[in-house]
């Protein structure tokens, strides 16, 4: 992405990505020497005064996300409730509680996957359709299987999509996936999760991927590895919801937790998925009784200095 230049700043600089890193060797990041931290100054890209466009049950959702986040049990199942009464697609709000685990660990996921599951007990929602067939398909999430059980999911979709890594996973084909791998080689799930991660994570980080993946690497080298095959493949790049909404929520998430270094990260990362600027900005008075003063001001300077000058 070059719309964006750079200039250095005094006090502490920040932690946006580094588009000045020089590879020098071989491989993705493994010999990467980074330049000293650039704070980047982005040019307006455009006004950030039109109103958000996102579904109605985004904004409930999103409370329901941060509430899971943020371990504030009593506040979810009544935000997820209130998101199903504004038409959110069951598939959909279940994929916004599978991926809270990458932000918050997985004791507070279940609490937010139980509470979805008795929001979907109550009586006076109306039963859910799949969008594709129109069959009823209220399912409790079964704790044995998670995945099959899932609401918006059946049983034979479930199989398919189960992302639990066991000793079949070495022979198991994905024939779809670009692992890189020899030619003729078998495509492995493994395999295919890291392929999958690997380009999410590049469209997001952009030219200073590769930069990013060597801070990453620098003080536990397998770290990459989790966070490209787990996180980004196994998760974020899971095909129940657009990578875009999935980078919305992930800003509220990081926002919530006062992490203004991989916020400004992510904020920059929306822009290249195509979030509308307008979506950003209806953060801040989304989140407001969510954050604390400090990450709630943290949250409106980044997207001050993403706007850029009006």
């Amino acid at each position: 992405m070059r719309a964006y230049r750079t200039h250095r700043t005094r006090g502490t600089p920040g932690e946006w990505p580094n588009s000045h890193s020089q590879p020098t060797g071989a491989g993705p990041y493994r010999h990467v020497l980074l330049s000293p931290r650039l704070h980047f100054q982005p040019r307006p890209l455009s006004p950030m005064t039109a109103p958000s466009a996102r579904p109605a049950w985004h904004a409930p959702a999103l409370g329901a996300f941060v509430a899971t986040v943020l371990g504030r049990e009593a506040d979810i199942g009544g935000r997820f409730t209130a998101a199903l009464r504004a038409g959110a697609p069951i598939a959909e709000l279940t994929e916004v509680a599978l991926m809270a685990h990458l932000f918050c660990g997985f004791p507070r996921a279940i609490q937010g996957l139980r509470a979805l599951d008795g929001a979907l007990g109550c009586s006076d929602l109306p039963t859910p359709h799949t969008p594709n067939t129109g069959a009823p398909n209220r399912g409790a999430i079964s704790p044995a299987n998670p995945i099959a059980g899932k609401p918006g999911i059946d049983a034979a979709e479930g199989a398919s999509a189960r992302t639990t890594v066991g000793p079949a996973d070495t022979a198991q084909d994905c024939p779809t996936a670009d692992s890189g791998g020899p030619a003729g080689a078998p495509v492995t799930r493994r395999m295919a999760d890291r392929a999958n991660g690997e380009r999410l994570f590049r469209q997001i980080y952009g030219e200073t991927a590769d930069a990013v993946l060597h801070r990453l690497a620098k003080p536990a080298p397998t770290f990459v590895d989790a966070v490209l095959e787990d996180a980004y493949g196994r998760i974020l790049s899971r095909p129940g919801m657009a990578p875009a909404d999935r980078e919305w929520f992930a800003i509220a998430a990081l926002a919530a937790l006062d992490c203004p270094p991989q916020l400004k990260s992510h904020l920059l990362g929306a822009v290249r998925l195509g979030v509308p600027l307008a979506d950003l900005a209806a953060l801040p008075d989304l989140l407001r009784s969510e954050l604390t003063s400090s990450a709630l001001a943290a949250l409106t300077t980044l997207l001050s200095e993403l706007r850029g000058p009006q």
